[in-house]
């Protein structure tokens, strides 16, 4: 009965109760360190490839120099899709991977134009937060020529481990921004995916 379990039976439970939790906050600490260290890493490793192109270096050029880095740290794909919302599922397979190729590019460029200085960048990374559900979320800030702004990274886990959801700089969230603008599109071109592909062309041209 469970009146006549005494005190001392508990311990072995609680024990195991406590050890467990531990356990797993010691886990949970580990992989947030491990995704600010994998961001942190790639962030810094992109800027001093960017110090060394000269000024007015087109961004394409810059582009591809920095997307080997910005792979390893951002999710494309789920970014794209984010930011495409009810429009992904009105392209096909082959289209996603024409929006996820293009996209992409639109990020990059709009991601290294806010490093690309005279002046080299003083980057500081704050503990990552838990957002629950796989995902987290590390603010920074950036230092450069006398301006400070804010740059809030969204990361969630994946089969390649930690990457970049969506970035927040100075309160304006990439993916919504371009949602809008994606919305836009659908509403004046229903049903015609192309739009979206092309819109996203226009965007990348000089």
């Amino acid at each position: 009965m469970l009146q006549n379990l005494k005190p001392s039976g508990f311990a072995p439970i609680v024990a195991l109760v406590c050890g467990s939790s531990i356990s797993l906050a010691a886990s949970a600490t580990n992989q947030s360190s491990n995704a600010k260290a994998v961001l942190e890493h790639g962030v810094r490793d992109a800027i001093s490839i960017l110090e060394k192109e000269k000024s007015g270096t087109a961004s394409s050029v810059l582009s591809k120099k920095v997307r080997p880095i910005a792979e390893k740290i951002f999710n494309f794909e789920s970014i794209t899709r984010k930011a495409l919302g009810q429009s992904w599922k009105d392209l096909s397979p082959e289209q996603q991977k024409q929006a996820v190729a293009l996209f992409s590019e639109i990020l990059i460029r709009k991601y290294v134009s806010h490093f690309v200085t005279d002046n080299k960048p003083q980057l500081t990374f704050l503990s990552p937060q838990d957002l629950g559900n796989g995902r987290l979320e590390i603010s920074s800030t950036t230092l450069s020529g006398g301006n400070s702004y804010s740059v809030i990274y969204r990361l969630e886990t994946s089969s390649t481990g930690w990457r970049v959801y969506d970035v927040n700089i100075e309160g304006v969230s990439l993916v919504s921004n371009y949602r809008s603008q994606f919305d836009s599109v659908r509403q004046r071109s229903p049903g015609n995916s192309e739009a979206l592909l092309q819109a996203m062309k226009d965007s990348l041209q000089p």
